[in-house]
This record gives structure tokens, C-alpha cells and sequence, in this order.
């Protein structure tokens, strides 16, 4: 049985020429090419593809939102993330959102075909960017936070600031959100990590995503 991919890509030329590239191997099958979030969800809602290969960077809707959706509601179906761009906290986001893997556009036609088919058994493929932060986050996607044994109380703003990062906000639309200056919102974060004892915000994200100190919806 041929693997059914969904391209999700809005130049249509890239599109059409990736289905091209792909429907040349005997195992795969482009069953539908989406140029936006609205197209995709569309399509999902009459055909089950075994995978969907998107693009990072998609008009209307970010892909973090896309990838949320997704994970929500069609968490068995992989995501294969393809871009030109390493925009650090867009890649982490999709990632702690379930995307199985990332790739750079100008590889070649077989570690493609490599990816797809790695993402199709069951195990993830990420092509790791040069950002520590995010390699920090795929080389331990699968790896337990250390536990914060003693009760650690967090306060409702350090929550509010903390879903907002979650959400990839900066510190200065964190700061006008919630009235409160960048430098305010930096310190609440920082109080959270000295709080849980972690170093990093992709550890921070990680930590109250298993722990439901937030939500992602």
C-alpha cells in the first residue's frame, strides 16, 4: 500500500514540484496539496493522509497554530515541517506541538524520501538547526524534565506570563498584554525557573506542558 501525503505549501510551483518529486516513487501518493491552513483542515475533513509535509512559514494562520490543531485533532497523523528558515522559537513550538520532524528545502530528493518514510514507521527525523535552544528541545524530545520533588507554588501572573511565552510571544507583546514592562515580564520568568530549578526556556515549556501548569489549546 502507497504512503498518502499531504503537501501544505502556499508558491504553487514549490508544490506542484515536490507532488512531481514524490508521486516518481513507486510507495508514495500525494492525495492532496493545501496552500493554506483553511485548505488543509478542508482536505482533512475528506481524505486521512499517512503523513502531512508543511511549510514553516504559511500566510493567514502561523504554523505553531496549525500545529496545535493538529495535534489535537488528528494526533495520529505525523507532520514532516520543511523550510529555508531557522526561526528558532517558531521550530520549537512546533515541535513541543508534535511536528515528528523538520527538514531544510534545499536538501536533496532522497533524504526527503528518507524522512517521509523514517516519519511513516513511527520515529521522528529532524535535520538539527544550528540554534542551541532549539537542538536542545529535538535531541531530548523524548527525554523526563527532572522532578521538582517539594511543592513549588507558582503565582497566577507567573502563569499568565508563562502561557504567554508558551504561545511564542515576545517579552515586549507579553509586557503589553498584561500592562507590565519587558523587563517585568523577564523577571517573572526568571523567578518560574529559579522556582522549578531549570535553565532554559525550552526547559520551562517543557516542564509546565507534563506538569498542566498551562494548557496548550
Amino acid at each position: 500500500m502507497k504512503t498518502k501525503i499531504l503537501i501544505v505549501d502556499d508558491y504553487n510551483i514549490f508544490r506542484q514540484g515536490l507532488k512531481l518529486l514524490l508521486e516518481k516513487h513507486e510507495n508514495f501518493k500525494v492525495v492532496g496539496e493545501a496552500l493554506n491552513a483553511n485548505d488543509l483542515f478542508e482536505i482533512l475533513k475528506q481524505t486521512r493522509p499517512d503523513i502531512i509535509v508543511m511549510d514553516l512559514m504559511l500566510p493567514q494562520k502561523s504554523v505553531v497554530a496549525i500545529s496545535k490543531k493538529l495535534n489535537r485533532e488528528y494526533p495520529n497523523i505525523p507532520l514532516l515541517i520543511i523550510t529555508v528558515n531557522a526561526i528558532e522559537y517558531t521550530i520549537l513550538q512546533c515541535v513541543i506541538n508534535g511536528a515528528r520532524g523538520l527538514i531544510w528545502k534545499n536538501n536533496t530528493p532522497e533524504e526527503l524520501i528518507l524522512a517521509i518514510e523514517t516519519i511513516v514507521a513511527g520515529e521522528r527525523y529532524f535535520e538539527i538547526p544550528e540554534s542551541a535552544m532549539v537542538s536542545q528541545v529535538i535531541q531530548h524530545a523524548q527525554l523526563v524534565l527532572p522532578e521538582v520533588h517539594q511543592f513549588i507554588e507558582v503565582s497566577d501572573r507567573e502563569l499568565e506570563v508563562l502561557k504567554l511565552i508558551a504561545d511564542g510571544h515576545s517579552y515586549k507583546e507579553i509586557g503589553q498584554i498584561l500592562h507590565i514592562s519587558p523587563r517585568t515580564v523577564e523577571s517573572h520568568k526568571n523567578n518560574i525557573l529559579s522556582k522549578l530549578k531549570l535553565n532554559t526556556t525550552a526547559d520551562l515549556i517543557k516542564y509546565a506542558i507534563k506538569h498542566q501548569l498551562i494548557e496548550i489549546e
